[in-house]
């Protein structure tokens, strides 16, 4: 090859670089830019001091390739501090959303269950988020032409500050006296299935559970259900939280241990609870059903003996 011929390819090679605008092979984006946004969205923008709200994050994107989505900074809230903070996967699939003439992908992200005590206009801060999107490229090779492929674009993206009003608790009455547990709850005694012997260890179980937040600390007023021949011996206690259908689903579990002291017509007498319900409005005491305790002798026992 002559030396004409190599400055010919040379000016070939520049004259293509000149036209395409790229750098040996560049990669030039085919088509216009992505459209990326996100969005944080409350159930409720109007709640009670301590009431559980749920921020739930969304991606959208007109590109359905998410290849990443990392976040960069803790939620926050405009003014003071979270009084709970929970955060809990969605389970829920994409959707394609159409905004305007726009078709999305709408990407549910992730939850945050929260809770303020101070009343007043406040604003939920989600965090901010490092997004991938792989986006169609065209390469564009001095030799081969064109070529289609993708390439993995970084996004920094943050929604807006979701903004919601925190309003004080009623004036309880009173004779109430306030748990700081919020939501709608049931309760119930449960007695194992099983003899139950004079002066032997036994075991009832009272559970609380119901949608909203059970305050640390409290339990129901279990003492004056075993009075009469049940003596109390010790109480053990289990706490469970989960997130269902965008609600914080709460538990609490009491394992008592009691001895019966006779077999004269024991009973575990209601068990109350109080707490606070947002959708009524009301302070409120719930109580569980007594329930019967059949006390067998402890000489039954004893194994029957042949003479």
């Amino acid at each position: 090859m002559t030396k004409i011929d190599i400055r010919y390819r040379g000016f070939l090679l520049m004259l293509i670089w000149l036209v395409s605008g790229c750098i040996n092979i560049a990669y030039c984006a085919s088509g216009s830019t992505k459209d990326v946004f996100m969005t944080a969205e409350l159930d409720m923008k109007d709640v009670f001091a301590g009431q559980p709200a749920v921020a739930s994050i969304y991606l959208y994107s007109n590109n359905p390739s998410v290849s990443f989505l990392n976040p960069i900074t803790e939620p926050s809230l405009v003014k003071g501090d979270f009084q709970f903070l929970r955060k809990v996967d969605i389970r829920n699939r994409a959707t394609r959303v159409k905004i305007g003439n726009e078709d999305y992908f709408k990407y549910p992200i992730e939850s945050f269950v929260f809770s303020v005590a101070e009343n007043g206009k406040n604003g939920f801060i989600a965090p901010q988020y490092e997004i991938g999107i792989d986006e169609d490229v065209v390469i564009r090779d001095p030799f081969w032409g064109n070529v289609r492929t993708s390439k993995t674009n970084k996004y920094i993206s943050q929604p807006d500050e979701a903004k919601f009003k925190i309003n004080n608790l009623p004036t309880p009455q009173s004779s109430s006296h306030f748990s700081g547990s919020m939501g709608d709850f049931k309760i119930s005694t449960f007695l194992p299935p099983g003899d139950i012997f004079i002066g032997e260890e036994a075991t009832a179980y009272v559970t609380v559970s119901g949608n909203g937040i059970l305050a640390e600390s409290v339990m129901p007023e279990y003492r004056s259900a075993f009075s009469d021949g049940l003596k109390l011996k010790s109480v053990s206690e289990n706490r469970n939280e989960k997130f269902v259908n965008s609600k914080l689903v709460s538990e609490l579990t009491l394992e008592i241990t009691f001895i019966p002291e006779n077999r004269d017509n024991l009973q575990i007498g209601p068990i109350s609870f109080d707490y606070f319900d947002p959708s009524d409005r009301k302070y409120k005491i719930i109580k569980s059903d007594s329930v019967d305790v059949k006390v067998k002798s402890s000489t039954s026992r004893r194994s029957h003996i042949e003479i």
